[in-house]
């Protein structure tokens, strides 16, 4: 397979750093969980985003990725970063879904773009992704 040479448009470098990840979709006017929460995986990172892996999209009749693209639904995340010893939480937008590639043990994944984070957490994972640069 050929690898992609097309012009990168991403403004953040991505990089690599598998983190266990809690998501629920969370309405924004309420603010407020409106499902349960799931498991997964984050397979890359940057200042503003992730790429979500799981095996599970659908919550309480509710396809989770296609709601977190619209404007009033977005994921809540809780990422554990080992190498802090915390868990931030955030809230995204869903930008992209599909299927995952099949050597990776999730079924589905997800662009997450990252529209809000408390100064702590964003504090946290700024030097966390500091570290993954070194």
């Amino acid at each position: 397979m050929k690898a992609w040479r097309g012009v990168e448009k991403r403004k953040f470098l991505r990089l690599e750093s598998p983190l266990p990840v809690w998501f629920n979709l969370y309405q924004v006017l309420g603010r407020r969980e409106t499902s349960r929460r799931l498991g997964g995986m984050i397979s890359n990172v940057s200042l503003e985003g992730i790429c979500l892996e799981t095996n599970v999209v659908l919550i309480d009749g509710s396809h989770v990725f296609s709601e977190a693209m619209t404007e009033e639904k977005r994921l809540k995340l809780e990422i554990d970063l080992p190498a802090e010893s915390e868990r931030i939480t955030a809230r995204g937008k869903v930008i992209w879904y599909d299927l995952s590639s099949s050597d990776s043990p999730y079924r589905f994944r997800a662009g997450v773009y990252l529209t809000e984070m408390d100064g702590n957490s964003k504090e946290t994972w700024g030097r966390f992704l500091t570290g993954l640069r070194k």
